[in-house]
């Protein structure tokens, strides 16, 4: 049965499945449809805070020449896809790249058997990428009377950085010796390179250059 090629917001093009799976020029399905569950009304107030921005924002998928508006929903690790009430979640696969329009790309590695968007924040032989996370925090009933017990809530953490091959990520250290030990027979080079520039392998701003130069190497 031929699909009925439909226009999304004449931005992106898509061919609709007798499963109610999407695809985009009639050959790869991209989106699948989220399922409709239940948001309580006591969280209703803070599911923006899953989000990465709550405005969906211009993007390119892979190759794709059509332009999609999309956004980041942290805490699900989806990039999600409006049309009308119903919402879409862009199909995982290794490799897929999102690339917005300010230049914020992200892209699906695999990390321990599981299929997660990182954010790219280097490109080369090794990609540095981050790992960015939203955690929910249940309600808090008081335990006495002098308490005020705490709010449900979700909350942004500390991201976490990793190099990213095509094949696996790895966590890059946090303690200084197994940072430059992650390095191998390149570490004196790395250690020299952060230590003439004055740069921190903790701040994300200094791993950029530390790894745009290891990837020199």
């Amino acid at each position: 049965m031929r699909q009925l090629i439909l226009i999304f917001l004449a931005t992106f093009t898509f061919s609709i499945t007798s499963n109610a799976q999407f695809n985009v020029n009639g050959n790869e399905t991209i989106l699948t449809p989220k399922e409709d569950v239940a948001v309580p009304i006591s969280l209703k107030g803070i599911q923006f805070k899953k989000y990465l921005s709550q405005d969906y924002k211009p993007a390119f998928v892979d190759d794709i020449k059509e332009q999609a508006y999309l956004r980041y929903n942290i805490f699900d690790d989806e990039m999600e896809y409006v049309k009308g009430n119903q919402i879409y979640y862009l199909k995982k696969e290794i490799g897929r790249t999102v690339r917005f329009a300010d230049n914020t790309t992200y892209k699906v590695y695999q990390k321990s058997g599981t299929l997660k968007f990182f954010l790219v924040n280097v490109e080369g032989k090794n990609d540095l990428v981050t790992n960015q996370i939203v955690k929910f925090y249940p309600k808090e009933e008081p335990l006495s009377g002098y308490d005020r017990g705490k709010s449900a809530d979700y909350k942004r953490r500390n991201d976490e950085f990793y190099i990213a091959t095509k094949s696996r990520v790895i966590q890059l250290p946090t303690k200084k010796k197994s940072f430059y030990k992650f390095f191998g027979p390149k570490a004196a080079k790395i250690k020299s390179y952060l230590k003439k520039n004055r740069l921190s392998y903790k701040k994300i701003e200094d791993l950029e250059k530390v790894i745009t130069y290891y990837n020199t190497l």
